[in-house]
């Protein structure tokens, strides 16, 4: 089993789309606004529910030149995804919908501050990451192949 998405050692991806970041050692690892500790994930459903006012008020994305209309295309570039591309999109969404349900659910009956500390006795074991359980990682593993076969010429059944 591999070590999970993390390079090792902990590498920085600066080129991969205009204005954001992905380094292994920060913030997980998550897609972040330049070289920030900002991640995306952290503002964009307020972005859609509360608008951009809402987001510049508690995170600031523009001290790191990440704005309502950069970030409106990067969205619009992403769910520009088509077929198996699209499909990819959606079967990490759902992996990532599905692993925080069941985390959620495992926390549920611990009250509302829950010990996590891997490797503390008290603490409340919760499931293994998506990507390290074979049911919740298969789908993405299917579609990543077909995603791949689209590219070089495969058959995609």
């Amino acid at each position: 089993m591999s070590a999970g998405p993390w390079r090792s050692p902990d590498e920085e991806s600066v080129d991969l789309y205009p204005g954001l970041v992905v380094h292994d050692g920060r913030v997980s690892g998550s897609i972040t606004t330049g070289r920030s500790r900002l991640p995306l994930w952290a503002f964009a459903s307020v972005a859609v529910t509360h608008g951009w006012d809402e987001v510049e008020r508690g995170w600031e994305p523009s001290r790191y030149d990440w704005t309502a209309e950069t970030h409106a295309r990067f969205l619009h570039h992403l769910l520009e995804a088509r077929g198996e591309f699209a499909r990819l999109l959606l079967v990490l969404a759902d992996a990532d919908r599905r692993d925080v349900e069941r985390t959620d659910a495992a926390l549920a009956p611990h009250g509302p501050v829950v010990i996590v500390t891997p490797g503390d006795p008290d603490a409340v074991q919760t499931p293994p990451p998506w990507w390290a359980d074979p049911e919740l990682s298969a789908p993405v593993v299917d579609q990543l192949r077909r995603c791949l076969a689209t590219l070089t010429d495969e058959d995609t059944a």
